[in-house]
């Protein structure tokens, strides 16, 4: 059976899931989500060095993920002929020396996901809150 403590982190990361899923209005998938926190970990990361990162997933993959995560979603996901929105989390800015080069920035709507998740996670669980209040009734 779990602990209490896992029970609260289990929580507290589901809220996370709903934090996301409420601010996209659409559902996004682990994959997704695992790329968007490294492009906010890692400022101007290339996709090369995402897939550097997760190795089980394909170029074609991380690119396509990538894509959803952008204004727009990979080129094949058509609708009418016409590229699908997509999350509009990340922007992909071009290389000053290579063209062929991208790298990947959070927007400004994904920071504003990013930083709401990391007040999330930073909140003191109920039972963090116990501890504080044995602490404070030990010091009076």
């Amino acid at each position: 059976m779990l602990e209490i403590e896992q029970l609260y982190a289990l929580e507290k990361l589901r809220d996370c899931v709903q934090a996301v899923q409420n601010f996209i209005s659409k559902a996004i998938n682990a994959h997704q989500l695992d790329i968007l926190l490294i492009i906010a970990l890692n400022p101007g990361i290339t996709r090369v060095e995402i897939n550097k990162m997760l190795p089980k997933q394909s170029m074609s993959t991380i690119k396509r993920y990538v894509g959803d995560l952008t204004i727009y979603c990979y080129d094949r996901d058509k609708i009418d002929g016409r590229r699908k929105p997509g999350f509009g989390l990340i922007e992909e800015k071009q290389d000053d020396n290579d063209l062929k080069l991208k790298h990947l920035y959070l927007t400004e709507k994904g920071t504003v996901l990013c930083e709401s998740l990391a007040n999330l996670v930073m909140e003191p669980t109920v039972s963090d809150r116990n501890i504080e209040e044995t602490e404070d009734t030990k010091s009076d």
